[in-house]
């Protein structure tokens, strides 16, 4: 599940191994359940019951053992660096418990209950008279009589008050707990089971249908339904197999700060929020069909209530009652300051491995608000008239986005919150390793106000109704690859801007086949460094429109390379097919791709973007392969380095003045001046023409009141540093980056008004 499979060859380091279990103890013919804990790379993981019973790769498993003994449990892991695995052990002792009997038509009760014949009517009388670690069978029924204060001050129909199992002979289509909706069916305490029942019509303030003392109190294939209560129709203990659907309360419809293994959720609601679970952990559990007024159709976990969800699918969940309902499959509300000002623990909401689908919220976070999701998938939700239709908020690893529908961010936002994290400083929310593809949206169709890292943004669509960024619109991307993605036309004041990026920040990515209807095909009004834009289209700015452009490749796009209107949008060290009146140091010489018509857009041996950027744009070590990013000591343009060049020159420079790039003139004096051909390079001269020299002109003044102006040769768009001296042979830098005109450029020294000697020297750094 998710973006990455693990495989045999690609997994290693060092792992921990763990058995999490619900009892060390249990009757001969009653199952325990099982959890893998593992942290750390595996490719495989296999049980061993100790009866012969061996399972591979089942995180969450059952077993019953049919014979007592002390059964050692064996959990064992494998990666390609332990390839005899690593193994814990846990021992299971198994017993023959004490039975007592329950029928509720026996027409001679007899105590203790201790043969069907002297069975009791009602499972209080048996429990009364029960030792601990004794069983009670309970026979086919509805028990709607009798009634057993428990310790939380609550009125059960049952109260199991002692470490006991009881268990329905048929199972729970056939035997039911009734609270007659004016008590609760049943009260567990510690290290109790209750095993096979129907549980209905229970109605009290907290947990409705069933309360549990902890999740040391175990519920096991039970079907809790059509309870009522304040806080959850069940509260608190650990359920496995177990149906609870169709029950309601104000919070928390279905349970309450539950542990629940392979359960099925469906169909419960709240009046305020967590229409299904309100906190607790959850594994290999169906979520579905759950509604909830205010904040979390499926799942809500607020702080104190935490929750942890592993394996689990959460569908067709809905927050869908006001304009600012959210999270219809999950929400995560982790502080009780006002909402605008709160620092956000995504910590506080943990989804592994699960999928949302088809949840619908009506104001933000159709799949899931403020959560860490990983290795999950989230398809098809969809926020009815406001932002991030499959996320709001957050932080996503290594997941699937795909399919999602909101009016901003159909993938993914960070607006409808607040698009500052109080406590880092960044935008949220936080999205890497993922693949964001079909999402639909009115702008930012992938992403909105978010940061995506390594991520890639495919197919996503812009229906039209605000302005643009079918990729992704205000949000910093790293390392991705925006593909076929479209702004579509909506109106003269929608008009479709930024098929791949629309107001967006991108280092280290290719957009290509992006299409705006308008303007911007592959980015609009973004910054570019260190990206290859190609093959994309608009009606005007096929590749850019009105971009800031550092080392980046802008080839190739329909409606023409780049657009700009003013001189605040330049193209700095850049590649485009032509000269740029507007930035420096451009070239315009084919990029030379491995293989365009493949997608491939790494650079062939002799492009000229080797070495051609400037290093001072760079801010990450590695390009988008994940290959250092400065090779041969000056970065190249665009999203990918070749990773080994021969010249430590600009290829594109060398290729200008008919030079090899082979590496063997590189440090060679060709014209006779006092510069070789690395500092020709370096300088921005000719290394073919001995007039062109980096020198020193005459002052316009000296012992001027007003200063000295200093006056050299120069290149355009080569920065400069001036030095100066009154006693040599030492200088001391007065002013750097000074930007270079055409033919020569002049500094004004002013607090040169004395009558001392002033020596004036120019240096240049490498790009």
């Amino acid at each position: 599940m998710g973006c990455e499979e693990p495989y045999p060859g690609s997994m290693f380091g060092n792992f921990i191994v763990n058995i999490g279990a619900s009892a060390t103890n249990i009757a001969v013919g009653y199952p325990i359940n099982f959890q893998v804990n593992i942290s750390g790379p595996i490719y495989n993981s296999v049980w061993n019951f100790g009866d012969g019973t061996i399972v591979s790769n089942q995180p969450y498993i059952s077993h019953t053992w049919l014979a007592i003994s002390n059964y050692p449990v064996i959990l064992t892991a494998y990666n390609d660096g332990y390839p005899a695995g690593q193994s814990v052990t846990n021992f299971i002792n198994v017993y023959q418990p004490t039975v007592f009997y329950v029928v509720t038509t026996n027409p001679a009760p007899v105590a203790p209950y201790d043969t069907w014949a002297k069975a009791a009517t009602n499972i209080q009388n048996a429990v009364n008279v029960a030792i601990p670690g004794s069983l009670i069978l309970v026979s086919n029924g509805v028990y709607q009589t009798g009634s057993q204060k428990s310790s939380d001050g609550g009125t059960n129909r049952v109260a199991v008050t002692q470490a006991v199992t009881v268990q329905s002979v048929n199972g729970p289509g056939v035997t039911t707990i009734n609270g007659g909706n004016v008590m609760r069916c049943a009260y567990v305490t510690n290290g109790a089971v209750l095993s096979g029942f129907t549980l209905t019509s229970g109605n009290t303030p907290t947990g409705g249908g069933i309360y549990c003392a902890s999740t040391n109190a175990f519920v096991e294939n039970c079907l809790i339904t059509r309870n009522t209560a304040t806080t959850g129709a069940a509260y608190s203990g650990t359920f496995s197999n177990c149906t609870i659907s169709y029950n309601s309360a104000y919070d928390g419809g279905g349970v309450v700060e539950c542990t629940l293994n392979n359960c099925q959720i469906v169909g419960n609601t709240a009046t305020y929020n967590g229409g299904g679970i309100y906190g607790g952990i959850m594994n290999n559990c169906l979520i579905a069909s759950n509604s909830a007024v205010d904040y979390g159709g499926g799942v809500y976990c607020v702080s104190g209530y935490p929750a942890v969800l592993n394996s689990c699918v959460i569908s067709n969940n809905t927050a869908n009652t006001f304009a600012g309902a959210g999270g219809g499959g999950v929400f995560n509300d982790s502080s009780s300051t006002p909402y605008f000002y709160r620092a956000i623990s995504f910590t506080n909401c943990i989804l592994n491995n699960c999928t949302l689908t088809r949840n619908i919220a009506y104001g933000y976070g159709a799949g899931a608000v403020n959560a860490e999701l990983n290795n999950c998938v989230i398809s098809s939700n969809q926020v009815s008239s406001g932002a991030g239709g499959g996320v709001e908020s957050g932080s996503l690893n290594n997941c699937t986005l795909i399919g999602n529908f909101a009016s901003t961010g159909g993938g993914a936002d960070g607006e409808e919150i607040f698009f500052i994290d109080k406590l880092s400083g960044l935008q949220i929310p936080v999205i890497s390793n993922c693949v964001l593809v079909a999402n639909v949206a009115y702008q930012g169709a992938g992403a909105n106000y978010s940061i995506l890292n390594q991520c890639t943004i495919l197919q996503n669509t812009n229906t039209g109704g605000y302005y643009g960024g079918a990729g992704a619109s205000d949000s910093t991307l790293n390392s991705c690859l925006i593909i076929s993605n479209y702004a579509n036309y909506y109106s003269i004041s929608s008009p479709g801007y930024g098929g791949g990026a629309y107001y967006c920040n991108l280092t280290n990515c290719v957009l290509a086949y992006n299409i705006a209807f308008t303007n911007g095909g592959g980015a609009y009004n973004s910054t570019l460094v260190n990206c290859t834009v190609t093959a994309n289209a608009a009606g005007r700015g096929g590749g850019v429109y009105d971009c800031v452009n550092y080392s980046s490749i802008l080839y190739y796009n329909t409606g023409g390379d780049y657009y700009s209107s003013n001189s605040l949008y330049p193209l700095n060290y850049c590649c485009t097919s032509l000269m740029p009146t507007n930035g420096f140091r451009n070239i315009t010489g084919a990029p030379l791709f491995v293989n365009a018509a493949a997608g491939n857009f790494q650079l062939q041996p002799n492009s000229p973007c080797i070495n051609s950027g400037n290093n001072a744009y760079i801010s990450t070590p590695t390009d988008l392969a994940g290959n250092p990013r400065i090779v041969g000591g000056t970065v190249d343009i665009g999203a990918y380095e070749y990773q080994s060049p021969t010249s430590v020159l600009s290829y594109a420079w060398l290729q200008q003045y008919g030079l090899p790039t082979d590496g063997s003139v590189d440090y060679a004096n060709l014209n006779g001046t006092a510069f070789n051909v690395y500092q020709d390079w370096v300088a921005g001269l000719n290394p073919t023409n001995s007039a062109s020299v980096l020198a020193m002109l005459m002052p316009t003044a000296t012992n001027n009141v007003h200063g000295i102006t200093v006056t050299w040769q120069s290149v355009s768009g080569i920065s400069y540093n001036l030095l100066r001296s009154t006693n040599l042979p030492a200088f001391t830098t007065i002013q750097s980056s000074i930007v270079g005109q055409t033919n020569t450029t002049s500094y004004k020294d002013t607090s040169a008004t004395n009558n001392f000697p002033y020596f004036y020297r120019v240096s240049v750094l490498a790009p």
